[in-house]
């Protein structure tokens, strides 16, 4: 033991005086620097030769022809994409929340376009009701947001414009597939996709409508005058409750179409959906109409007990009753159509089933805009005067009757906020 304690007592100290060269270190620190530097510049050409050498790899398998005018093409060009995609990364997330008018909105909808064009037509669908169920949740911001009414406006016309746009391909592509379903894969493809489309387009027709009925009340107590039917507007300037409720429409044709794409399906291979899916899918959205239509009659009844003013005047009242009787009219034919549909539901006969559906749901539609009509004489006289602080709306030169003629009446003096 004493014997290995004496041994490393002695080779402490020879470490101890024993000290390197300054000289000696300095020189062989600038060499081994030296080397790094070379290792790394060989290493940086060695990927250079690389690259090339993919070509040459290439050259053997392929004609010359073929590597230098479609290979390398082809390979730019997803070197471009990866480029382009790899740098906005950070600019697409930040666009995911903007809205129309912001500056990152254009990327936002360039980025949705690229999707599209690359999908299959099934998936472009889905990928399209997606998109308008972004756009119905951008109009809801923009309803609650505190810009101007100008710019509110326009906020929204953009929202819906791209939003009926993407409905309006998706039933252009409905039909594509259903004529088509070898193309997509098979029949049972093509149901699937109506279903979604059916589910998306309740949705969204469900979320606009509640979007205007929510900036109805939030507007209850504000000193709003007299509504005004967008085609009677000399400005040209659609309210915008008007947009959402016709991309609501929109939503509840594209839900319709849905619906008569899965049942003609069905019709053709029970085995893609069971007569009792049809069924209930036909038998939801008929109950949803019949919701609709309810409504209006609500709101007609409102305006009745409502709209009538403290001073009599026995010409507003008798032009507001005549406007009244033809959304009466329209939405009872309604009620009756939704009706014949349940019968022809209950005995199997799905084809009419589904064609008085399609009936029930253009009437409540038309009674909508029937109803809308009548709120032009829904505000008491002492309300629709000219105001001295707000600029007063070009005076409105007539009504829609129920035949659908403009018919001139006394000008009516109105004003917005």
């Amino acid at each position: 033991m004493s014997e290995i304690k004496n041994k490393i007592q002695s080779l402490k100290s020879l470490r101890a005086s024993v000290s390197p060269n300054p000289e000696w270190l300095k020189s062989n620190r600038e060499i081994l620097v030296m080397q790094i530097s070379n290792t790394l510049e060989a290493k940086k050409a060695a990927t250079w030769w690389r690259m090339d050498s993919v070509w040459n790899f290439l050259k053997i398998f392929l004609p010359s022809r073929m590597v230098g005018y479609v290979v390398r093409p082809v390979m730019a060009v997803m070197a471009i994409f990866g480029l382009i995609f790899g740098g906005w990364t950070t600019t697409v997330s930040a666009s995911y929340n903007s809205l129309p008018g912001d500056v990152l909105y254009s990327v936002k909808l360039a980025t949705e376009s690229m999707q599209t064009s690359l999908a299959s037509k099934p998936e472009e669908i889905k990928l399209r009701m997606e998109f308008a169920g972004r756009r119905a949740e951008e109009v809801k911001k923009i309803v609650k947001s505190d810009v101007s009414k100008i710019k509110k406006e326009q906020k929204v016309e953009e929202a819906v414009k791209h939003l009926k746009n993407d409905l309006e391909v998706v039933r252009v592509n409905l039909d594509t597939i259903k004529n088509d379903p070898v193309t997509v894969g098979s029949s049972q493809v093509v149901v699937d996709v109506a279903k979604v489309v059916d589910q998306k387009s309740t949705e969204i027709q469900k979320s606009l409508e509640q979007t205007n009925t929510d900036a109805a009340i939030a507007a209850k107590d504000a000193p709003v005058v007299a509504v005004v039917v967008p085609v009677l507007n000399n400005n040209n300037v659609v309210l915008v409750a008007d947009q959402v409720k016709q991309a609501a429409a929109v939503a509840q044709e594209t839900g319709v179409k849905a619906i008569e794409v899965i049942v003609e399906k069905h019709q053709a291979d029970n085995s893609t959906v069971s007569k009792e899916e049809v069924k209930s899918i036909v038998d939801n959205k008929l109950d949803a109409i019949a919701q609709k239509v309810t409504q209006i009659e609500q709101q007609v009844n409102t305006f009745v007990t409502t709209s009538t003013p403290k001073t009599e005047n026995v010409v507003l009242k008798a032009a507001q009753e005549k406007l009244v009787e033809p959304v009466k009219q329209t939405t009872e034919a309604a009620k009756t159509t939704l009706t014949e549909a349940k019968d022809e539901l209950a005995k199997d006969n799905l084809d009419a089933a589904v064609d008085k559906l399609k009936q029930s749901s253009v009437l409540s539609q038309v009674a909508e805009v029937k109803v809308d009509a009548t709120k032009i004489l829904a505000v008491p006289v002492e309300q629709v005067v000219a105001s001295s602080t707000v600029p007063a709306v070009p005076s409105v030169p007539g009504v829609v009757t129920s035949t659908g003629v403009i018919a001139p009446t006394a000008e009516i003096k109105t004003t917005i906020k």
